[in-house]
């Protein structure tokens, strides 16, 4: 019974039927990587501005290069001087 919707479900794909589906779905992920990221925007100002950590530090935190925390830190900065 599984099989059989599945493979419903990858004919209509094919067909195009699903096509919004996927559009929206694409559309979704895309925000919530957005959404992530300005997460992440906000977590590395609070920690390098207001708990003077180190690049390094954060960095190792993160999992990340110190070059893209950076570049992050780069990009807050650019945020806050068009706020201006």
């Amino acid at each position: 019974m599984i099989v059989i919707i599945f493979l419903a479900c990858c004919l209509a794909e094919t067909r195009g039927e699903g096509t919004s589906y996927s559009i929206r779905q694409r559309n979704l992920a895309i925000r919530d990587k957005k959404l992530a990221k300005k997460g992440k925007l906000d977590w590395i100002k609070t920690q390098y501005y207001g708990e003077n950590r180190t690049i390094q530090d954060i960095a190792e935190e993160l999992g990340e290069s110190m070059v893209s925390v950076r570049k992050y830190i780069d990009e807050i900065d650019e945020i806050e001087k068009n706020k201006i």
